[in-house]
């Protein structure tokens, strides 16, 4: 309603307030004034809101024959109405003694008694919302309530029974969600068959649901209806645009009549139903559906064999469930984008096999087999053909090994291999890949990192602008990883690099790991061991990191290739064993902005603590250096027995001396 018009009614309502006979009521005051004493004949209204203590004459209710809307509400529902009554009011202590036969409109939230009054008849009601009541029942006997459309019951929390429905034929909507005490809907609401929305969510108590009506049936909630073990029977032919949810109740098995081929399903949510065991192949019928939950099924132990005849599904959530073999069908999904059979980490089952894709699942974008014991060969060798794979979860499984293809996967971003506790050896990288997650404990698994890495650049070479791949890894803490031989905090690194350090063919680079806040750019030296004229060697390298991880809670990979440092043009017959220390300096830290937003001249943004230290200083981060070679078997103890010591003393720089956490390796 336009303001001008409430107004202007308003207006009108007060002129008739003057004369002692207002046919509205709205003002809480004025409430109060009719309800305590004889009551208003021409009343026909009262909508009040934020009414926190009410009394009644019986008086007053009885003359107010005329009384068609009756609303007593919190509109915002953030308090709650409370009542009191006295010996000569409306009231005893089961219910209020009378309401007016001529309502239409009656919402009162908070309604304070058990039951309504006995002899209250509306047969005009349109329209009942006692929401939050403390009723146990609405009354003890049949009423014929011809117009009834909408009943709302939810979270009366003392609600035990409903009445019965056979005097409601015109019923439309029913809501008992939250009614956590209600174990039984009554039978006869089989008879009510225009029925368009009925809700039972979270009636945790719910034993006994005979029937239900679904001629005009467009949506039905049971979900987390604990104590439901059997789907109600069905009256009636189902409507194709029927909506029903379930996730979360005791329902052992899903009604063949409520999955049919002219049903216009797009999304089937049985989330949490743990006496499921089994899904009908009626189930691939449904060639309109978008989205298939049957996640935390947890005897749910297969998928329908025709599964692959859900030519439209995109997302198919099959998490914590017993489902080891997903049928081989399963690749002909070309528009399914997100797959999960994430298992509980603690669970002894069945080894997991993955079909073979044969070029199948073109569009899958997002992969989850966590947890799932799979073990060499339960991977698909052609897993590589997954062209459109940005996200592959693998943590918690017990290959030693991964298929070769995985480099195949060139539009993968996100690869998380934590928890493996058998794999030692990464795969080749895919070109895209920019985070990854792994047992950085495990010095195998680092040196694989890095040998990975230098096959990803083993073509670079010194040029006036390098540009290095950074790898990123979310992590619980921030210390480096024990592989990484030089360790320490600062906002610059010199590592005195030990006697013949360089090998050549062997030497492949420094593998330098750090923490926080991602860096953009830094400048590298390789300086001379002795003073004698020779000058460093100097390069700018910028870091290309992609990952959406850019915050202080990861540790950042990336390898510092000799090609891009040495200059042999610029040695003057020297080698690299005549330089005995690098340094790392001038960290740019990445431009937040450029990363993560394009940001409005308008736009507001505030700026997160961790950034406001860049400034007048650079933040302290702590990094890790490691000399890396193609043969890391057993070509560096001695050599690091040997480490050659250069006195900070000597440098004028403003860096941190990094040194070795150990004297060997």
């Amino acid at each position: 309603m336009h303001d001008l018009i409430q107004d202007m009614g308003r207006y009108v309502v007060n002129m008739q307030k003057d004369s002692g006979k207002p046919s509205r009521l709205w003002n809480i005051e004025d409430f109060e004034d009719v309800v305590n004493n004889t009551g208003i004949m021409a009343m026909e209204a009262i909508w009040c809101t934020y009414v926190h203590k009410l009394y009644f004459s019986e008086e007053a209710m009885i003359n107010m024959k005329r009384l068609r809307i009756l609303c007593i509400c919190d509109e915002n529902d953030l308090s709650r109405i409370t009542y009191s009554s006295s010996s000569d009011s409306n009231c005893h202590d089961d219910s209020i003694e009378y309401l007016p036969n001529n309502l239409c409109w009656f919402v009162w939230h908070d309604y304070p008694w058990k039951l309504l009054p006995e002899y209250f008849n509306p047969r005009r009601l349109v329209h009942l919302d006692l929401r939050w009541s403390s009723l146990h029942h609405l009354w003890n006997e049949t009423k014929q309530l011809p117009s009834l459309r909408r009943l709302n019951l939810s979270c009366s929390k003392s609600l035990k029974r409903i009445p019965d429905f056979k005097g409601m034929p015109n019923l439309e909507y029913l809501y008992l969600g939250e009614c956590t005490n209600l174990e039984e809907v009554h039978h006869s609401l089989g008879c009510s068959r225009k029925l368009i929305h009925l809700n039972l969510n979270y009636c945790e108590r719910l034993k006994r649901f005979p029937y239900v009506n679904v001629e005009s049936l467009e949506s039905l909630n049971l979900s987390f209806c604990y104590s439901l073990k059997k789907f109600p029977e069905i009256l009636g032919r189902v409507k194709p645009e029927l909506e029903i949810k379930m996730s979360n109740s005791g329902i052992r098995e899903l009604p063949l009549c409520i999955i049919h081929p002219q049903a216009h399903l797009t999304e089937l949510h049985l989330h949490g139903m743990k006496y499921l065991v089994a899904l009908p192949s009626s189930i691939c019928k449904l060639k309109g559906l978008v989205k298939l939950d049957v996640s935390n099924c947890a005897k749910l132990e297969s998928l329908p064999e025709e599964i692959g005849d859900l030519g439209k599904l995109e997302q198919l959530d099959a998490n914590y469930t017993l489902i080891s073999r997903p049928p081989s069908s399963i690749v002909r999904l070309n528009k399914l984008k997100l797959l999960n059979f994430t298992k509980v980490k603690s669970e002894d089952r069945l080894f997991f096999v993955f079909p073979q894709v044969n070029e199948g699942l073109l569009s899958l974008e997002y992969l989850d087999l966590c947890y799932c014991n799979i073990k060499d060969g339960g991977l698909p060798e052609d897993i590589g053909s997954l062209s459109s794979l940005k996200v592959l979860h693998l943590r918690g499984n017990n290959f030693e090994y991964l298929p070769q293809s995985i480099a195949q996967l060139g539009a993968l971003e996100y690869l998380y291999l934590s928890d493996c506790k058998r794999l030692t050896q990464l795969p080749e990288f895919p070109q895209q890949l920019y985070t990854i997650d792994a047992d950085w404990s495990n010095d195998l698994i680092c040196n694989s990192l890095f040998q990975n890495i230098s096959l990803l650049q083993h073509d670079i070479s010194v040029s006036d602008s390098l540009s290095l791949r950074v790898f990123t890894s979310k992590v619980l803490t921030w210390n480096i990883p024990s592989w990484f031989d030089y360790q320490g905090m600062g906002t610059s690194v010199s590592v005195n690099l030990p006697e013949n350090w360089y090998e050549s063919d062997k030497f492949l680079g420094f593998a330098i790991c750090y923490t926080g806040i991602s860096i953009g750019d830094f400048t590298a030296h390789l300086i001379p061991l002795c003073d004698d004229g020779m000058s460093s060697m100097t390069q700018k390298f910028s870091l290309s990191n992609h990952s959406e991880y850019i915050n202080e809670d990861t540790i950042k990979f990336l390898l510092v290739p000799l090609g891009g440092l040495w200059d042999a043009s610029n040695a003057n017959e020297k080698t690299p064993n005549d330089y005995g220390c690098i340094e790392l300096d001038d960290f740019k830290v990445e431009d937040f902005f450029e990363v993560t937003h394009d940001f409005e001249e308008t736009e507001v943004f505030e700026v997160p603590d961790y950034f406001k230290l860049i400034g007048d200083f650079e933040p302290k981060r702590k990094f890790g250096v490691r000399l890396l070679y193609k043969d890391e078997a057993g070509i560096r103890k001695s050599r690091y027995e040997e480490e050659a010591s250069c006195s900070s003393s000597k440098k004028q720089r403003q860096l941190l001396q990094l040194f070795p956490t150990s004297p060997g390796l």
